[in-house]
């Protein structure tokens, strides 16, 4: 995903989210398939079924992009309750623990800062369907079996500002 390929998908009424690396991949992996963001419902309630671009610039020698759909969008009051209702699974699979995802959510987006932005949106992604992983490659994700899963330290937050 090189960004030498960007202009081609690259439209600027398209929501654009910069995302860290490590957070990217996963998305790529068909691990991560929600996305949080802190804000109000109002703010992200018109992406759901709109393309959506994740834009890496952490290495400007080579930053990375993937592109992909928002599905639904919901609405959470907290980062506790967004792990606890989305499934720290779905949203930071490389943490490995919802105490590990909930500490890397907190180093972008403190908690104090979701309370006054108005809480945080989930975002589902929706996978280019070429790159969908097939229904036995979800299960065996989901049960920790696939080669990658569920590692990682979590101590690296995820998320880029937007």
């Amino acid at each position: 995903f090189k960004m030498a390929d960007a202009p081609a998908i690259f439209d600027m009424d398209q929501l654009t989210l910069r995302i860290r690396r490590v957070w990217l991949d996963e998305i790529v992996a068909g691990r991560k398939t929600v996305e949080g963001r802190a804000g109000p419902l109002s703010k992200f309630e018109s992406e759901a079924g709109k393309p959506v671009l994740f834009l890496c610039d952490e290495d400007l020698r080579e930053p990375q992009h993937f592109a992909a759909r928002v599905g639904a969008v919901r609405h959470h009051a907290s980062l506790a309750e967004y792990l606890a209702k989305e499934g720290w699974e779905r949203v930071a699979p490389q943490c490995g623990s919802p105490a590990a995802a909930l500490a890397a959510y907190v180093e972008v987006y403190p908690e104090e800062y979701v309370a006054a932005v108005g809480g945080i949106c989930a975002l589902e992604i929706i996978l280019p369907e070429a790159l969908a992983p097939t229904p036995a490659a979800a299960s065996a994700a989901a049960s920790g079996h696939a080669a990658g899963a569920g590692g990682g330290a979590g101590a690296e937050a995820g998320l880029g500002a937007q």
